[in-house]
């Protein structure tokens, strides 16, 4: 009895020490890959500061804390307090990231009046991706953002909400030279402010996009776009296709339910068609005559009889043009 219980102790202890043996040489890895990462962005032109880095979380976790970050590439900016970031020793490529602490998110170009800052109580983030590097899901979620910005026009907006999330799922139909993924976007209680109109009040409840993209360059390979056209040109050349699976909103007494198709036609314009269920028609179509996207005798939309269920109308895009219904309401500008 002794024996076997000396056996099965040894079997525990000679476990026990070659997994700390495995942690502390996984997280001497991480500790040079961090280093290795820093390296690598600025050798590309882009920005990151810190003030310090520590490794830890023997014996469950491989993590690292990153304090009085400042990190920009290529548009995108964020500082942060803490950034914490965590793996787990059997799986390490799937790693979490929360960022706290002053959270400062941003996206601007100095040549186009586009640009978003926000300023979340927390950001959460995972990614996981091959022993390659090619990333093959990855998800973020920002707590409590207080945003502003401007739109194409240079026109000011800003907005609060309790949560936006976005994820991105690598799809089955990738090949070797184009990615696909599918995507997916929500918003919860968002309270809408300055730029935005108010007819159906001033707060979103709700909002939830679904759709697999496909033929997208191939950026889990390293794709860069050299700008903004070179990607919309690129999208076009691939026959770049959107099926949208779910794009719904609850604003006001507004209620909508779409699905559709888009894509890019010849001339780098959105085409195809989205359908939607809509709850509050009339009051839908209240708010877009007030954006002067409607004009005119779509006025008689507004007739259609209701059903509890709501009503089915078609957004049409085709040949430059975008038809409500059926009645046309404006043109489409090709993309930039």
């Amino acid at each position: 009895m002794r024996t076997r219980f000396g056996t099965l102790l040894g079997v525990v202890l000679g476990a026990m020490a070659i997994y700390a043996g495995y942690w502390f040489y996984a997280i001497d890895q991480a500790e040079h890959a961090f280093y290795a990462f820093v390296k690598a962005e600025q050798a590309r032109g882009n920005s990151f500061e810190y003030g310090s880095v520590s490794f830890g979380g023997f014996p469950i976790r491989l993590g690292a804390t990153v304090t009085g970050v400042k990190y920009s590439a290529g548009g995108l900016e964020l500082e942060a307090g803490q950034v914490l970031i965590e793996t787990l020793p059997w799986n390490l490529t799937n790693a979490l990231v929360r960022a706290e602490g002053n959270v400062r998110l941003a996206y601007l170009e100095p040549d186009r009046p586009e640009r978003i800052e926000m300023k979340p109580s927390l950001i959460f983030a995972r990614v996981q991706a091959t022993w390659q590097g090619v990333v093959q899901q990855a998800a973020i979620e920002i707590r409590d953002p207080d945003a502003k910005g401007a739109g194409g026009n240079g026109r000011p907006f800003a907005f609060k909400a309790q949560r936006l999330q976005a994820d991105a799922r690598m799809a089955d139909v990738t090949t070797d030279t184009l990615d696909s993924y599918d995507l997916a976007f929500s918003a919860d209680r968002v309270d809408l402010a300055e730029g935005f109109p108010t007819l159906l009040g001033p707060r979103l409840s709700n909002l939830r996009f679904v759709a697999r993209f496909t033929k997208l360059p191939p950026f889990s390979t390293g794709y860069r776009p050299a700008d903004r056209r070179d990607l919309v040109r690129t999208l076009q050349a691939n026959g770049v296709e959107a099926e949208i699976a779910r794009f719904d909103f609850d604003w006001g007494n507004v209620v909508t339910r779409g699905i559709g198709r888009l894509a890019l036609d010849g001339q780098r314009r959105l085409a195809g068609q989205l359908d939607f269920k809509v709850q509050g028609l009339a009051r839908l179509i209240d708010l877009l005559f007030a954006l002067g996207i409607l004009q005119g005798q779509a006025q008689i939309l507004k007739d259609l009889p209701t059903t509890p269920e709501g009503e089915l109308i078609s957004l049409t895009l085709k040949d430059g043009l975008i038809a409500f219904g059926p009645y046309a309401v404006g043109a489409l500008k090709p993309l930039d």
